[in-house]
């Protein structure tokens, strides 16, 4: 049997008591949380709708059967960043290890084999992470320490196969914390993470947003600011355009109001 009337009334009592300490302390869990898995209302409706159909990013999918293809290439890809970053892979352990609960609290609703198991989330976080920083960067940059005919970071790659993954990289069950990105940059370039972490966000952001927009029409020189992941920065880019095209129709309309208010000569 249930508990008695009283007993459930002395219990909320109780809590009642409790409420300013476990308010703060959920407003703080919640103030940290940036990923989210969608609800299932949602995803009932169409599964692959909100599910990554080629690449796991982070926790929730990783390891489902129909993406661990991919795993092979992503440890390919950590170990061309590390020899091309030259830094041993025990100094991004230590930095991440640094900030391995911010990173785990980005999540909503973390399963708790990664929760109790923290090396195995800092393997899937570098894993990760050092396999996006990978396909940002040679979709925008040159990089010549793979083969012509890679699978994913040649040429036919970036046409045929970097679609898709940019696809999976949108959804919102398949981000990483913007924290582990700027960390891992920050390692790379010899720069601690507290000193100048607004130099590595805007670095992200301007590989995400060219990226994301591989055709230009995005003023790369301006600043987005800090964001929670990638999908965060897409989302501001989108808003920073939508202003920028309002500001521009609204000199127009000045312009031309300003000129026909001119007297003739």
């Amino acid at each position: 049997m249930g508990e008695s009337f009283s007993d459930w009334a002395i219990k909320v009592e109780d809590e009642l008591k409790l409420m300013p300490t476990t308010e703060a302390a959920e407003k703080q869990q919640w103030d940290k949380q940036s990923i989210y898995k969608v609800p299932e209302c949602f995803t009932d409706l169409n599964k692959k709708a909100y599910k990554p159909q080629f690449v796991s990013f982070g926790p929730y999918h990783h390891m489902e059967p129909h993406l661990e293809p991919m795993e092979k290439h992503k440890h390919r890809a950590l170990l061309h960043f590390l020899k091309r970053s030259q830094k041993p892979l025990a100094s991004y352990v230590a930095a991440l290890g640094g900030v391995a609960q911010s990173l785990k609290e980005s999540y909503e609703s973390l399963d708790p084999r990664w929760e109790a198991d923290t090396n195995r989330f800092l393997m899937l976080m570098i894993l990760d992470g050092c396999f996006m920083l990978e396909v940002l960067r040679s979709s925008t940059l040159e990089m010549d320490d793979y083969s012509y005919s890679d699978p994913i970071f040649s040429e036919h790659g970036k046409l045929h196969v970097v679609p898709y993954i940019r696809r999976d990289m949108m959804m919102l069950e398949n981000q990483l914390p913007m924290l582990l990105l700027t960390t891992l940059l920050a390692v790379e370039k010899e720069e601690g993470t507290e000193q100048d972490d607004g130099k590595f966000h805007e670095i992200v952001n301007k590989l995400i947003c060219k990226f994301c927009f591989p055709n230009p029409w995005f003023p790369y020189d301006s600043s987005i600011g800090k964001c929670l992941h990638l999908l965060d920065v897409y989302r501001s880019s989108l808003l920073m355009k939508e202003e920028d095209t309002r500001e521009r129709t609204i000199r127009k309309i000045r312009a031309h109001a300003q000129g026909n208010l001119r007297p003739a000569m």
